[in-house]
């Protein structure tokens, strides 16, 4: 935060503490702003004695991430194409995992698969799990096992 910064003439990121801190405020406050619009921000004690407090909106969030947008995009294309599969024949997406419940990952998802609608019913860890016992059966066929 540029404002703690110039504050308090110390920078978080150069501390591996303060850091870690921030990291670990950055992955709650991720998963707050996936169901609300707007989220505190809190860090105690971030540095030298000095707290970081403050406000972020989904909005804000979203343009910090920006630069992530095409990474995003590139992981859908290459998942596409590795597996064959036309979009035109996909008519079902579920999607699992933490990172795909932020709203505009969802809407990168989506506008990869032609505004295909989303679901999420399936367990994460079932669904892991599952996909591990498919492989191996494959494998098994193929007579790797």
């Amino acid at each position: 935060d540029l404002e703690f910064t110039t504050k308090h003439g110390c920078d978080p990121l150069e501390s591996k503490k303060a850091r870690f801190k921030l990291e670990d405020q950055v992955r709650k406050t991720k998963k707050t702003l996936s169901a609300n619009a707007q989220a505190g921000f809190s860090v105690l004690c971030l540095m030298n004695d000095e707290d970081l407090c403050t406000e972020i909106s989904r909005d804000q969030f979203e343009t910090l991430c920006e630069p992530l947008f095409p990474r995003v995009q590139a992981v859908l294309a290459s998942a596409t194409s590795c597996s064959g599969i036309p979009l035109e024949d996909i008519h079902f997406v579920e999607i699992i995992g933490g990172a795909s419940r932020i709203p505009w990952v969802q809407r990168l998802i989506q506008q990869h698969f032609n505004g295909q609608k989303l679901s999420t019913t399936l367990n994460a860890d079932e669904s892991v799990a599952r996909g591990c016992a498919l492989h191996a059966a494959q494998l098994s066929q193929n007579g790797y096992g």
